[in-house]
């Protein structure tokens, strides 16, 4: 493979990469002292070696390495006779670099958030988005019931589209093709689980997950409340160690999961002392289940 070949993708994506920052970054001009004429994003037609091109330096008579008070005499322009007439003088002060916020605006402070709102495309937010971010997710749990949400989970019959050679049946019962639904709530072993933990949490059997994340999401008794954080908690946990486990007992995949919500729990103290941690809480609605 020649370099050429080798190196395109990431030569490209640094080419994409510098035409975004031209949108993104601008040098307010005081004295002219640091802003580079010819490479720096300081008029509204960008860099200018864009506009004029390699041989631009030359036809100027403005070099390469100059800045924009090299360009100027006695703030106005040093430019050959046969320029526009419109000027832009110097300032004093120093130059100011400035980033493009959310709202296209430039200001002098760099916003990673900012920045990436004004390069992305916004799509219209789901009803499980706070089933699966939230303060005291797991963060593996999280990623794991996101792509399950999104129906991008590995599972055996999508293994077996892609022409994967593999079992078809579930990996936990063996008795029915695996399927995303089929694993986390048709299969006896997982729905055994799920029916052990949602017990104490009042939340209804269910055939799958986007049903269980509107009812987690939409249940007036849940949202904003530490019991709420709980059955969040129980719903990602449950479904990360459903997908991952193989050839567990239900006994044992119980046993683990109660000892990891436990132990995420652990670190959320009481929010004052009138009202039981969630540790507490998870005591008190769920070990009379387990």
């Amino acid at each position: 493979m020649s370099d050429a070949t080798r190196f395109s993708k990431p030569v490209r994506s640094m080419l994409q990469l510098k035409h975004v920052l031209v949108d993104l970054l601008r040098c307010a001009v005081g004295n002219g002292e640091t802003a580079s004429f010819w490479y720096d994003s300081w008029n509204d037609m960008g860099k200018l070696i864009n506009v004029f091109g390699m041989g631009g330096p030359c036809h100027l008579q403005i070099p390469r390495e100059a800045t924009v008070k090299e360009a100027t005499r006695n703030g106005s322009w040093y430019l050959p006779p046969a320029r526009s007439r419109k000027q832009k003088r110097c300032k004093s002060g120093p130059d100011v670099y400035l980033w493009r916020n959310a709202s296209g605006l430039f200001v002098t402070e760099f916003s990673s958030k900012a920045t990436w709102n004004f390069l992305r495309t916004r799509s219209l937010q789901v009803n499980w988005s706070s089933v699966i971010w939230f303060k005291e997710a797991i963060p593996r749990c999280s990623f794991i019931v996101w792509l399950a949400l999104l129906a991008r989970l590995p599972t055996r019959d999508r293994l077996r589209r892609w022409g994967i050679m593999v079992p078809g049946e579930c990996v936990l019962c063996s008795q029915e093709p695996e399927t995303l639904d089929h694993l986390f709530f048709g299969c006896s072993f997982s729905s055994g689980i799920w029916g052990a933990f949602s017990a104490g949490l009042g939340l209804q059997p269910s055939q799958s997950l986007l049903s269980v994340a509107g009812s987690i999401s939409g249940t007036p008794a849940l949202c904003g409340s530490a019991k709420g954080v709980l059955a969040r908690l129980l719903f990602q946990e449950r479904n990360s160690r459903i997908f991952t486990s193989t050839f567990a007992s239900m006994a044992s995949t119980k046993s683990v999961i109660d000892r990891t919500i436990r132990d995420c729990l652990f670190s959320f103290p009481a929010a004052n002392v009138s009202s039981p941690s969630l540790l507490e809480l998870y005591f008190l609605l769920l070990s009379p289940a387990m």
